[in-house]
């Protein structure tokens, strides 16, 4: 995304913050580029930023996160997705451990994002179901800095962090590109977006039998 050098660019000043280097694989034709590029993701941004190097003030670029959907193809070494608003990036960790973090910081702060949002116009909704927490993936050991990575620990009294859509396998659940929407529905821990829709079916089709039924005894 091209940035402008207007004050509106700028993230929020915070004292928190997970940051570290990402390569940014851009695709333009057949012609494929590489930039390393410094991604700062501040505590209560609604942007992820980056800068041409850990020393530049001005970003060259942001993405919006609350509507962002993140996936990653297993198969592929270190790379993950963000996708939001019709932009999408294309980005490589320094390794698979540093993507998984990345993934569970840039989640975690999407849901703060909504979340907040939400409560200032009002809504009491839960805003996403429940799905396995992706620390269970992550190694239970202290995290090994890389390419100057660097990340902050969650908060203790963070109850619930949101997650990203892969199984214990570490493989893509079919609906992991689309972007979660709770429709009221209570999930169990372990419950996927597979198993809604075979709920949401199933109640679709009693609905219908039902409509039926009271049709042929009006009759």
């Amino acid at each position: 995304m091209a940035a402008s050098t207007s004050k509106e660019m700028l993230p929020p000043e915070t004292g928190k913050r997970h940051s570290g280097y990402l390569k940014l694989i851009e695709t333009i034709g057949p012609l494929k580029s590489t930039k390393k590029r410094w991604f700062v993701l501040e505590e209560n941004a609604l942007f992820l930023y980056y800068y041409r190097s850990e020393r530049e003030f001005t970003p060259v670029g942001r993405i919006y996160l609350p509507t962002a959907v993140f996936t990653y193809d297993p198969k592929q070494n270190c790379t993950f997705v963000i996708r939001s608003n019709g932009e999408s990036l294309i980005l490589e960790a320094p390794d698979c451990k540093s993507r998984l973090y990345w993934l569970q910081a840039l989640q975690t702060q999407r849901r703060i994002c909504i979340e907040s949002q939400a409560k200032e116009f009002g809504s009491e909704a839960e805003l996403f179901p429940k799905l396995p927490d992706l620390a269970e993936f992550l190694p239970s050991l202290g995290f090994s800095s890389a390419d100057n990575f660097s990340i902050e620990p969650a908060a203790e009294t963070e109850e619930r962090s949101s997650v990203f859509y892969v199984d214990e396998k570490g493989g893509l659940h079919e609906n992991s590109f689309q972007y979660p929407v709770s429709e009221g529905v209570n999930y169990d821990d372990k419950q996927t977006f597979s198993n809604a829709a075979d709920a949401t079916t199933k109640k679709m089709q009693y609905l219908k039998s039902n409509k039926i039924s009271a049709a042929e005894s009006g009759k």
